[in-house]
């Protein structure tokens, strides 16, 4: 997809709300699950700095926090902590049975600690 060319081109606004749409989102998509894992958190920390990098002309160098302030964006770490945390504890207080169950059998297959816990022992 070309974003510029001679003529016209986008401004960094416009790119940071095309980023947020089609990348972040995706990012986002199961955070949930992927805060569990510290491996995926990295791979998406990479993928946002380029991203970013790309969106800013900033030289490969430049710091991932300079970045971040440049585009008002927090990490991915963050966000994905913030949306896990939000969903589990929506579903914690959910009177779903289903919920109920695949929480209790999610409890009971990972290191004995609620989604809660975790999270926090991830943090």
């Amino acid at each position: 997809m070309c974003l510029s060319f001679k003529k016209w081109f986008l401004g960094i606004n416009e790119k940071l709300n095309i980023y947020k749409c089609l990348i972040r989102s995706t990012l986002e998509y199961a955070a949930p699950i992927l805060v569990l894992n510290e491996n995926n958190i990295q791979r998406f920390q990479g993928i946002q700095y380029k991203a970013l990098q790309i969106i800013h002309k900033e030289k490969p160098k430049c710091s991932s926090s300079y970045l971040h302030h440049l585009s008002q964006k927090e990490p991915v770490y963050d966000s994905l902590f913030k949306l896990g945390e939000n969903f589990f504890e929506k579903n914690i207080t959910s009177a779903n049975p289903l919920v109920l169950e695949l929480l209790d059998n999610l409890i009971h297959t990972q290191y004995g600690k609620t989604p809660i816990e975790m999270l926090y022992i991830i943090r």
